[in-house]
């Protein structure tokens, strides 16, 4: 029919709903733009109102150095990437850079600690900062350590919500395999498996060096609204 034509002429989501004569109401959810890698935001038309979240990338866990027959090492969890949720209505820019933190890599910290997270940003008006990577401790069992500390709190304009955490304490029970606890308390994030802190790492006695555990990426969503 001639309606059915004018209705699938239509190339937008807005242009649909005021042919349906919808077109009037505001704040429906017009879309969703998510971003796993680095690139550029642009605006959808029709959208007035947008929701960004950002993670920063997750901290590495620490290097572990040799053991002897009387000593054990262990490094816990990286700390998880900086998140934000923040809301923007006013001059919203039509295209906006967007990087995405990497998750730090093990070993390339001061003295083979974790590296840190990258920072994820949406152009100026988020920026979520990378989680810190953990140290190792080495010790007769039992003893506990390597944490690492939180990242810094996220800045710009528009934020609603933020968190940061900082990486439990793990421990060496003894100088055997499977000695220690606390080496899978990552944390999620907000966004689930972006950000999180590297796994932590544990060597038993009479061990060789090893390397940690890499963080997880950071990412972003944008929601938008009419």
């Amino acid at each position: 029919t001639q309606n059915g034509r004018e209705l699938l002429s239509k190339n937008t989501i807005p242009e649909t709903l005021q042919y349906l004569t919808l077109g009037d109401g505001t704040g429906r959810l017009l879309g969703v733009q998510t971003f796993s890698t680095s690139g550029i935001y642009v605006k959808s038309p029709g959208v007035t109102k947008i929701i960004v979240e950002a993670v920063g990338g997750g901290g590495a866990s620490g290097n572990l150095s040799a053991t002897d027959s009387g000593n054990a090492g262990i490094s816990s969890v990286g700390s998880p990437g900086a998140y934000a949720k923040s809301f923007y209505y006013q001059d919203i820019p039509a295209t906006v850079n967007i990087t995405i933190g990497g998750g730090g890599v093990a070993g390339t910290g001061p003295s083979g600690s974790g590296g840190d997270g990258g920072d994820t940003s949406f152009g100026s008006l988020i920026i979520t900062p990378g989680g810190k990577g953990s140290t190792q401790a080495q010790n007769v069992p039992p003893f506990s350590g390597g944490s690492a500390s939180e990242p810094s709190v996220p800045a710009g304009s528009g934020i609603l919500f933020s968190s940061i955490s900082r990486s439990p304490s793990c421990a060496a029970l003894g100088l055997g395999t499977d000695q220690a606890v606390g080496l899978e308390s990552t944390i999620s994030t907000p966004l689930g498996v972006y950000g999180k802190g590297g796994v932590g790492k544990f060597n038993p006695a009479s061990s060789p060096a090893a390397n940690g555990n890499n963080g997880s990426q950071g990412y972003i969503v944008i929601w938008e609204y009419q």
